[in-house]
């Protein structure tokens, strides 16, 4: 059992983390990412009873500073969670490898990648069925390589997001059309023009007919 000075700081910790809800609520933003950084170090000289109060008060850290256009700070807080969630042999903080990669996207590719990466065999088993989760992470993946001059790795990520979303049909729902919207991009980038067609016309967008 924790001692009480332990129990303490949980308590001030999970406090901080309310106060940084409130000021969230109205829209303080400085304010809330105040009260999270304060709650995670207070949280952080409580662990072990702290750690998993200390997730969400670095993932709410997180999302206030990339709210703030802070994406350093967003992605060292993440980067925490990851951290944090692995040093008890879980690695399935998808949301947080998610996180992070979206806030270095451009700045660190490599560290984009090597998150996703490290959690794709997770997020494709916990996600089996959860076609549009899965199709987010894909499409990240995809969006680091197509940001970084590689249409054709682009692709098969895609691809990958295509066939997991159900692949080509009549039917057409949000996440189909980003999908077949981005393959028609790299097919664009590729010059392949009548994939790029067929796939502006399976999203709604175009026709299988039209002229150059």
């Amino acid at each position: 059992l924790a001692n009480p000075g332990t129990l303490a700081r949980v308590s001030r910790g999970e406090i901080g983390i309310e106060l940084g809800d409130a000021y969230v609520e109205m829209d303080r933003l400085a304010d809330a990412r105040a009260a999270y950084a304060q709650a995670a170090e207070t949280l952080r000289a409580a662990a072990p009873a702290g750690r998993e109060a200390r997730i969400v008060a670095l993932s709410k850290l997180g999302v206030t500073d990339e709210r703030r256009g802070d994406l350093d700070s967003a992605a060292a807080a993440f980067q925490q969670v990851v951290a944090l969630d692995e040093a008890t042999g879980n690695k399935t903080s998808l949301g947080a490898r998610g996180a992070v990669a979206r806030t270095v996207l451009f700045k660190d590719p490599e560290l984009a990648r090597r998150m996703l990466n490290g959690g794709m065999a997770a997020a494709e088993l916990q996600w089996k069925d959860k076609p549009n989760d899965i199709c987010g992470y894909y499409l990240l993946r995809r969006r680091i390589e197509l940001n970084h001059g590689n249409p054709k790795l682009a692709q098969q990520w895609a691809e990958r997001a295509l066939k997991a979303a159900g692949g080509m049909g009549p039917r057409v729902n949000l996440i189909d059309r980003q999908v077949r919207s981005d393959l028609a991009i790299i097919m664009h980038m590729l010059g392949r023009t009548t994939d790029m067609r067929r796939y502006l016309a399976y999203s709604g967008a175009g026709r299988l007919n039209e002229a150059d």
